[in-house]
């Protein structure tokens, strides 16, 4: 924050662009660089084809997204950094992609999106600095709410 004194000893407070400028272009840098490898194959890496199969996983393509996301949560955040946006976003995104690769789940589709919808509530909480309980608890109605909705829809 940068302050200005006025004459009768009252204070009047900017915020600091230049700082609110370089969070925005690090969550910029952040955005791209993990849509980039959620995208990207890395072919000149990828010869034996473990990296290639490890970039396809939907788990590191969930978790390299919502590190993106996060990204964006940090930058609109007042109580959160970038990295921090980042690496929430990174493991909620790994959480979702666990999730959606459990095989016990595969046939539950209503726990199967309260249990996504309290993990990305939790990680969404986090990066923007309120309750974790509170954060999990809506997420998980909303996950339930959203397949409930779906199957109503259907019928």
């Amino acid at each position: 924050m940068v302050c200005f004194h006025h004459v009768q000893s009252a204070v009047y407070c900017q915020p600091d662009v230049a700082r609110a400028r370089d969070k925005i272009r690090i969550g910029i840098a952040l955005l791209s660089l993990s849509l980039l490898l959620a995208a990207t194959p890395l072919n000149s890496w990828a010869q034996e084809g473990n990296i290639r199969s490890a970039v396809r996983n939907p788990i590191v393509k969930q978790a390299a997204i919502g590190a993106g996301v996060g990204a964006i949560g940090g930058v609109i955040s007042d109580r959160s950094s970038v990295l921090k946006g980042a690496g929430v976003g990174a493991l909620t995104g790994a959480g979702t992609g666990l999730i959606d690769s459990s095989s016990t789940l595969r046939g539950r589709p209503l726990i199967r999106n309260t249990a996504k919808g309290a993990v990305i509530g939790t990680g969404a909480s986090t990066v923007f600095g309120r309750s974790k309980l509170g954060g999990a608890a809506g997420g998980a109605a909303v996950g339930a709410g959203y397949q409930l909705f779906k199957d109503y829809m259907r019928d």
